[in-house]
């Protein structure tokens, strides 16, 4: 009897220790939602912290799980910033969860997985709207021009009103698409390639956020050969929900046309077409071959490039409105 007496005392200090060790277990009750919207979240992941006890929430976004008193609570849903609460009770808790805050600039998506943005530095380049409004431009295609390596942008007409587009070449030319334009992405959808004027034409500087050039295969392989010649991701601007705001862009000034080339003047393109035909083994135009006379005669000419061009007006005004609600923005 002595014996099994000290034995059952020993248990019942080691009960007693162990109890007061983890602390007393609990069930805990709550349910998950946005905090946005108010609708309840399927699939939240609710785990006890430092252990392998975890559930998920059913339908209703309510769960039930099991814990030590004092234990932490670790609730976690994608997209939205993770929580953690101490347990003190069994009352149930009513969780709302925000979207997670999360700095993009530090993080490149790039195929199937993500780098960060210093280890693609050369094959990554990006130019934020604030970039863009520095320098008052017609398109996204000109507000590239100048200011991405290893990217060529053309004008393909100089003519006013011109529509030959402007010709972007990334990376040099390639020859396995047929076409040596690079894919432009807006806002995550591939747009068609245009083979004469490049669709970076049709928008207005105003509504863009961000302009990204993918120059590297590794960087542009999700969207297979046909980011051979490169890849320009657009984003656009965004409303916020609950905030209407309107915005006016507008400049004017002065245009007019710089380095020009010398125009001759009567003596000299006499002098200059006599030596191209005795260069080429052809006779003098015989009233051009008195260089004097013509000089006399008709002095400096008449400047066509100076009738031709001249100072002009140029103005802009975009105006943007973006708002909405937590479901539509605009």
């Amino acid at each position: 009897m002595k014996l099994k007496f000290t034995l059952l005392c020993v248990c019942i200090f080691l009960a007693g220790t162990i109890q007061q060790t983890f602390g007393q277990i609990i069930s805990v009750t709550g349910k998950v939602r946005s905090k946005t919207s108010g609708e309840a979240l399927v699939g939240a992941t609710i785990a006890v912290e430092g252990t392998n006890t975890t559930t998920i929430t059913d339908v209703t976004g309510s769960f039930s799980i099991s814990a030590n008193k004092g234990a932490n609570l670790v609730i976690s849903y994608t997209g939205l910033t993770t929580l953690k609460y101490k347990i003190n009770s069994s009352t149930p808790f009513d969780v709302q969860m925000e979207e997670a805050d999360k700095n993009l600039t530090e993080v490149v998506v790039i195929g199937y997985g993500t780098k960060k943005r210093r280890d693609l530095s050369t094959s990554i380049s990006s130019i934020s709207s604030k970039d863009i409004a520095k320098t008052p431009v017609a398109d996204a295609a000109q507000a590239l021009q100048g200011r991405v390596s290893g990217v060529t942008i053309v004008q393909g007409s100089g003519a006013p009103g011109g529509t030959g587009g402007t010709g972007i070449k990334i990376r040099g030319i390639s020859s396995l698409t047929g076409t040596n334009n690079p894919l432009i992405v807006v806002d995550g959808y591939p747009l068609p390639d245009q083979q004469s004027d490049n669709v970076l034409n049709s928008f207005g500087t105003g509504d863009i956020e961000s302009i990204d050039v993918l120059k590297d295969a590794a960087a542009a392989s999700i969207y297979g050969v046909r980011a051979s010649n490169g890849v320009i991701l657009i984003t656009t601007k965004r409303g916020k929900a609950g905030k209407t705001t309107l915005s006016v862009d507008v400049y004017r000034g002065i245009q007019q046309a710089w380095q020009l080339p010398t125009m001759l003047n009567a003596r000299e393109y006499a002098i200059i077409n006599s030596e191209a035909n005795i260069a080429s083994g052809k006779t003098i135009l015989p009233k051009l071959a008195d260089f004097d006379a013509i000089g006399r005669e008709y002095g400096n000419g008449t400047n066509w490039l100076d009738e031709i061009f001249r100072r002009a007006a140029i103005q802009s005004v975009n105006l943007n409105a973006t708002g909405g609600s937590d479901k539509v923005q605009y």
